[in-house]
Order: C-alpha cells, then structure tokens, then sequence
C-alpha cells in the first residue's frame, strides 16, 4: 500500500525530508531508494489531507507515494500517521504553486481587502469536517493527476 509524504527540495534540488519530528535531523532521498533509520522512524499519511495537515504549505515543494517494509501506525484526536524504520519512494510530484493558492483562500477571511483572519494549514485540515475532509481529498487526488513527476 502507497501513503503520502510532503518534502522539500534543498538547494541543490534534492529531495529532503525529517528522520520523525526532529527537523534537525534532515534525510535526502532519491526515488526508488530505500531509507532505514534505526535511531527514529520516517512517517507518511494515508491521505493527502492527513499529509497536509502535518506541515506548513511553504514548506514542501513535493508530494510522493511512499512505502514501507514494516510499518506501524499512531494515532491523535485528528488523523493517523504510518511511522516506520524502512521507507521508499516510488513516485514523487511537483506541488503546484495554484494548489497553495487555494489552500491559502480557504485559510483566511478577507475583509475590505485585508486578511482579518487566517488559519495554518494544519489547524485548518485537523479541524474540518468528516464531510470536507472527503471533499477535499477528492478534489487533491483529481487534481494529482495534472502534476509534474519530479525528475522532469
């Protein structure tokens, strides 16, 4: 089974992503490659908005399908994380700057002009509705078809 996971591109465009939480601890990736940590774990989402909800938009650059040799699964009051020690991904997008654009209106409440209220992503997506979650899950993996593979 394929799960989802943000990262970003370093200067040198190379994928990178955290060991865990410990963003200190940063991991490049190469696609088809399998990773291993035995200090900490690599994690993913089973859905796009569960992958959204645990970052800030700016910063990703790149969305991929992941999967694990073994793996275990952790839950919190608003999503479950797929943690595991052996991880590799087997295709890897571009994020669209549009999609951010998007996420981005539906965080804040504009007013006269000027944003008088905005939401960060993971606050935004943990706390929406069974109902929205669905929505925009199905709107996420429509528009995952138009993305660009990274790589190209």
């Amino acid at each position: 089974m394929y799960y989802y996971k943000l990262f970003k591109l370093n200067e040198r465009g190379e994928l990178l992503s955290p060991i865990s939480s410990d963003y200190g601890n940063m991991c490049v990736w190469n696609v088809g490659e399998w990773k291993r940590t035995d200090n900490d774990f690599f994690y993913a989402s089973e859905t796009i908005v569960d992958a959204l909800r645990s970052v800030c938009i700016q910063r990703f650059s790149i969305i991929a399908l992941v999967e694990f040799r073994d793996h275990d699964s952790r839950s919190d009051k608003f999503f479950t994380e797929i943690i595991g020690k052996e991880m590799r991904i087997v295709e890897a997008y571009h994020w669209p700057e549009y999609l951010n654009e998007v996420i981005m209106k539906s965080l804040g409440t504009v007013k006269d002009g000027h944003l008088v209220r905005f939401e960060l992503p993971n606050y935004f997506f943990a706390h929406l509705s069974e109902k929205k979650k669905r929505e925009w899950e199905k709107f996420l993996t429509r528009e995952m078809k138009k993305f660009v593979p990274f790589g190209t």
